[in-house]
This record gives structure tokens, sequence and C-alpha cells, in this order.
């Protein structure tokens, strides 16, 4: 799927859906093997007109919401402007995606799409090479920047579609098939190393699969691609008329590759999603982060040979609720978190086995005095708390306890901390490196409580 678009407040919302997340879920409970590869992606369109620093915000989200792989759309069209010359401005934002990426723990794949008028007589960007051999190049030279950086391309999306790959459908296998061949040897010539996943083909088509085995595909591509849509059922949907529109399907994908000599490679499933507009095969938005946990779930459960998983995508492509494609994000197109983010994040915490978080505070002795004047109750100075969370989960209840002489201990959660920029709280997730969280928290005051010396005596996370 692809269709293009072009703070603090944004990233404690999402903490706080993600907190609020097993109140409304109905969310089994895991019962699947482990897996030595996280297999938690997710789609963005991190190079729509972004600034760095939009880009930096989606990959914190990305970050927090427990997310190991980020699909990118790549437009050749875009970067080699004419033959052999690049635009170095989207390259140059390319690689700030890359890098600050990386530096949250998360790699980049990139699906390469669009194609230049130069290279295709003017067809429109969707209409293939005349000379496949081009696109060989432009993918060595791809391959060759980013070596060492980016090992995974996918070079086409839903080329089973029309809307992706105009070409008749008739002579569209085939047709991938010369194009693949010739992307796949310039992504090996430009970097041996890199590995190269065939367009994801919408839904589970073993026909067109067939026909790129029979045109010469299977030497071609390492992990096949598949946009696993299920016209708006759940993951554990069956359907025996059309399986190809059901999670059964990959089943059917793996059958076709064991027959054609292929069944050491791994399926990517490099589109999944479900959207919540008022049209087509929509659902609700507790139906979407229903579906979005169990497709992990299933995942998990019946299918070892599907490595990953990237759900599209992050954040809407529009506002226009009639418009079915605006609507598949796990979040609003202005970062509002829908359930379905905190579901994400709650399934990631489930099956990739999350160990218990832990907590080592700077200075857990550390005291304040609270003074009462006429009108108020204020801290003279604010304190400060901070620590590293080891692979701890956004939402964790991070609780302050405040002993007041005479009384129980007070507690204040990460609901209160959420509402930082209305109230008194300030709270920060800042992720680091291996899935590590630096955690600070500053209490400037609350009218609220009475006038007392108030040692703090302990955080705990919940």
């Amino acid at each position: 799927m692809h269709h293009r678009f072009a703070s603090l407040s944004r990233i404690l919302l999402a903490a706080l859906a993600v907190m609020l997340a097993g109140s409304f879920l109905n969310l089994p409970a895991a019962s699947a093997a482990t897996r030595s590869v996280s297999p938690f992606g997710m789609s963005a369109h991190l190079l729509w007109g972004n600034s760095n620093a939009d880009i930096d915000h989606e990959l914190d989200l990305l970050a927090a919401a427990g997310a190991s792989r980020v699909r990118v759309d790549v437009s050749w069209r875009d970067i080699e402007t004419a033959d052999n010359t690049y635009n170095t401005a989207v390259l140059t934002s390319l690689d700030h995606v890359i890098s600050a990426a990386s530096s949250r723990g998360i790699s980049v794949l990139p699906v390469i799409i669009e194609f230049p008028d130069w290279a295709n007589g003017g067809t429109g960007m969707w209409g293939p090479p005349t000379d496949d051999a081009k696109f060989g190049d432009f993918a060595r030279y791809m391959a060759a920047r980013y070596a060492g950086r980016i090992t995974y391309w996918e070079l086409g999306n839903e080329v089973n579609e029309r809307e992706f790959w105009d070409i008749a459908r008739s002579t569209s296998p085939s047709r991938y098939t010369q194009f693949l061949q010739k992307g796949y040897a310039g992504i090996k010539q430009g970097n041996p190393s890199a590995m190269v996943i065939s367009a994801g083909l919408a839904g589970s088509d073993d026909g067109y699969l067939q026909e790129m085995y029979d045109a010469g595909a299977k030497d071609y591509f390492d992990i096949l691609g598949v946009h696993a849509y299920t016209l708006g059922r759940s993951p554990f949907a069956t359907d025996q008329n059309t399986p190809s529109s059901t999670f059964d399907g990959l089943a059917i994908m793996k059958a076709t590759m064991d027959r054609n000599g292929d069944s050491t490679k791994k399926i990517w499933i490099t589109e999944a999603g479900w959207q919540t507009s008022n049209v087509d095969y929509h659902v609700t938005q507790a139906q979407q982060a229903q579906f979005i946990y169990e497709a992990f779930q299933r995942l998990y459960e019946s299918f070892p040979y599907v490595e990953t998983l990237f759900t599209y995508g992050l954040r809407n492509n529009g506002t226009n609720a009639n418009v079915a494609t605006d609507n598949y994000g796990l979040m609003s197109n202005s970062y509002a978190p829908k359930p379905a983010y905190a579901a994400y994040r709650r399934a990631y915490e489930t099956f990739a086995q999350v160990p218990a978080p832990v907590v080592t505070l700077v200075d857990p002795t550390s005291t304040i005095t609270i003074k009462r004047s006429a009108a108020s109750v204020y801290l003279p100075k604010p304190f400060v708390l901070s620590g590293v969370l080891g692979r701890s989960r956004i939402g964790d209840l991070v609780v302050v306890y405040v002993k007041k002489p005479g009384k129980a201990y007070w507690s204040y959660s990460s609901a209160r901390l959420v509402y930082a920029a209305a109230g008194d709280w300030w709270y920060r997730y800042t992720p680091m490196l291996r899935g590590l969280y630096q955690f600070q928290v500053k209490f400037a005051g609350n009218a609220s409580m009475a006038a007392a010396s108030s040692p703090i005596v302990g955080v705990a996370i919940r």
C-alpha cells in the first residue's frame, strides 16, 4: 500500500494509551515459542516531505512501541532524476533516516518504488523501465552507497496489482521476474552481503508466485515478500473460497515455495493492517487493536517460517474518514494514538518475552521541603529522579512514594505523570540503544499537598 501525503505531549499520550490498553482490549495470553529474531516491524512514510525533527519523532514512537525494523518507501524516481544523476537532498534525508533509526536500535528496510520518466519513456511512475539494466544500475548504486548500513532491500510493491506495476496480469509475473533479476544482480554487485526481498504481493497470490517461478525467479530473491491483508477480518479468520485474503494463505505460499525447491527461504509480511475509515473493509478502532495483537499471536503460534511482520502503518496517511487508505495508522495523522498502538506494544511485551524492568535511583534518599504560604503550597525547587529501565515497557506505572507525617504513603503513577503538559508533573522516556530507556521525573509542586517535610522514600516500576 502506497499513497503519498505529505513532542513530548505526543509521546506522553502514546504512553498513556499503552498503559490503559489492558483495560479495554481482550488480549489473550502468550502461548508460543520464542524467536531468535524479533518479528516486530512497522511501515512509516518517513521520506514523505518530513523534516529531520519529524523523522526523529516517528522513530521515537516506533522504538517506544517495540519495533525493531521500519519499512521505508524509497523512490527511484525521486533519487535518480536523470540517468546517473542523483538528488543529494533526498539521499541526505535517507542518510538521516538510517542513522537516526540505528541510534534507536531500529534497522531500515527500503522498498524501492516509483519509476522515473527518463527510464520508462514517460509512462507514469508505475510504468516499468524500458531497459531493466538501468534499474540494475540504480540498485547497485544504492546497495554500494549503504553497504554496512542496509542489509535488506525490497524490490517493488504489490506488483500483482496494476496500481503499482502497470502491466497486464497475463504478462505481469514474467515481466516482473525480468525486472527482479536485474535488480537482484545489481544489489549483489553493490553489496554481496545484502539480501533481496521480492515485491510484497497483495494477498497470498500463489498463482502469481508460481508464474514467477516458471519465469525463472527462483535464484533472484532471498526472502519472499507478502502483504497479508484480510479484508477486515481477524488473523484467525478462515475462508475456504478465498484463503489468499486470510493468514491461512501464508501456508499456501510456503507450499508453493517448497514445491519449487525454496523450502529454506523465509517469508516476510512487508505489510499487514486494518483500516478504521467509514468505507470498504473497515473495522472499529477496538477491532483494529485486537487484530494487530492477534497478527503477532498467530505469527508466533503458526508460522515459524514467517520471520518479520511490518504493520501498516505508524500513523494515518490523511484525515478523511471516507478514504480507506487514510486510516490504516496505529495513530491518527496528528499522532494521537489509537488503541492499536497500545496493542502493538502489548504484543511485543507478551510475545518477545520482555524481561522485567529494573530501576536504579541516583539518590533514593533525596529530601524536599514543602512550604505553605497564605495562598498556596509550593516547592521552592523541583526534585529530580533519574535512572535506567532495563528493557522497560512504555506505560509501566512509575510510582513515586512520598511519605506524609502520620499518614500513609502517597503514590503518583504514570497516569498522573502523563498529564505533564497541563499540570504539575513533567515526565520523559528517551529511547536508548538496545531497548533501554532513560527516564526522568521532575516534580514542580502541587498546591493540594499539605506543608510537611516529605522525604522521597522510593520509586517502583510496576
